[in-house]
């Protein structure tokens, strides 16, 4: 589970996992289902190393994000910094 203070200082995984969202999102390596996979790939991540809160996820908020990545809204930065106001509002 993500602590507050892990919140506030970012460790690499924050990194990691947006890097898969992002890249798997954007780069469209499967003819369909690329943003399915992207969020999918992300979550399972998350989960297995303890990082996705137990509590519901916001999913209109996951879903945004997840447009706005295939979309081109926002880059991978901007990714990452939406992935770690996504977990640490769950906290």
């Amino acid at each position: 589970m993500v602590s507050n203070a892990s919140c506030l200082n970012p460790p690499r995984w924050r990194g990691f996992s947006s890097e898969k969202k992002f890249y798997l999102c954007r780069n469209h390596p499967f003819v369909d289902d690329n943003k399915r996979t992207a969020l999918a790939t992300c979550l399972v991540f998350l989960s297995e190393n303890d990082l996705l809160p137990r509590e519901k996820l916001d999913v209109e908020r996951w879903e945004a994000l997840t447009l706005d990545v295939a979309a081109s809204r926002i880059d991978r930065e901007q990714t990452t910094e939406r992935l770690t106001k996504l977990l640490c509002a769950a906290h």
